[in-house]
């Protein structure tokens, strides 16, 4: 874990220092100098996903346990390297923004190495040192680079992959990773439940609701319990038929590809 300690405190903000030799800001020190409205876990988020922010890279949180009268309960802290805080700082977009932005900017330049400075053997060593560097990054971000691609063609193999074999419960599959990425909640799946049958209903003029009716009135003329009857969906409807089966097999596809599935990887289940 990264020790921090207190390299200058010019009554703005506090500048740290890692155990790294790293110069970082607390995320929410300077969300309570840039005096925003927004409540903070909004903000950080926010202005780190504008930024292209990358955790352990450009940040790294520290959690931290709180005392309260009711117990204790913990609390994420951000701690931001000095490019990205500019950044945040000049998103705010008022004087405030401007003010902490120039004052982190002279702290990198007060404390930037001047390797003019340095005699010859110290100037090599640094820039071999910078040279390893910059080779194991970029072999970290080309690792990244393959897994991610790993798993986009994982994803678009099992989009691919869907057919009228198994059709319900790979199409609920996939509309519940639609809902996870939109939010992750019951109602987003219903939402997208709905999409597709109108969708169905449109391109194949379904009338799904009119099949569903005629089905529990037949049910109903057969002596069968309203209680089986009302448990009926549109899905059922859909199972009659082999033609609305494909067609409704095709919109999930098209759907799982609209939503960006296939470049998502998403976990978690939502019971419809």
């Amino acid at each position: 874990m990264n020790e921090l300690k207190i390299l200058e405190s010019n009554g703005l903000i506090k500048v740290y220092e890692t155990d790294k030799n790293e110069k970082v800001v607390n995320a929410r020190e300077l969300y309570e100098g840039l005096e925003s409205k927004r409540d903070f876990s909004s903000w950080v988020k926010t202005r780190l996903s504008e930024c292209d922010a990358l955790e352990n890279k450009d940040y790294f949180s520290l959690t931290q346990k709180v005392e309260r009268e009711i117990g204790a309960t913990t609390k994420i802290e951000y701690i931001l390297k000095l490019p990205i805080a500019k950044e945040m700082a000049m998103l705010e977009r008022n004087e405030k923004g401007k003010e902490y932005r120039k004052y982190l900017i002279s702290v990198e330049e007060k404390y930037k190495l001047d390797i003019s400075k340095l005699s010859p053997e110290l100037q090599m060593f640094k820039q071999i040192f910078d040279s390893v560097a910059q080779t194991q990054l970029k072999q970290q971000e080309i690792e990244q680079s393959v897994a991610d691609t790993n798993t986009r063609i994982d994803n678009i193999k099992e989009v691919v992959a869907l057919d009228s074999s198994a059709w319900r419960a790979d199409t609920q599959n996939l509309l519940n990773k639609i809902a996870i990425s939109l939010g992750g909640t019951s109602e987003f799946f219903r939402q997208l439940r709905t999409e597709s049958y109108d969708l169905l209903d449109s391109r194949m003029k379904a009338d799904l609701k009119r099949r569903l009716t005629n089905k529990r009135q037949r049910m109903a003329d057969e002596g069968i319990s309203k209680t089986k009857r009302e448990a009926l969906t549109k899905i059922d409807v859909i199972a009659d038929d082999k033609r609305l089966i494909e067609g409704y097999v095709a919109i999930i596809k098209e759907m799982a590809i609209k939503y960006g599935i296939a470049d998502r990887k998403v976990g978690n289940k939502i019971t419809a």
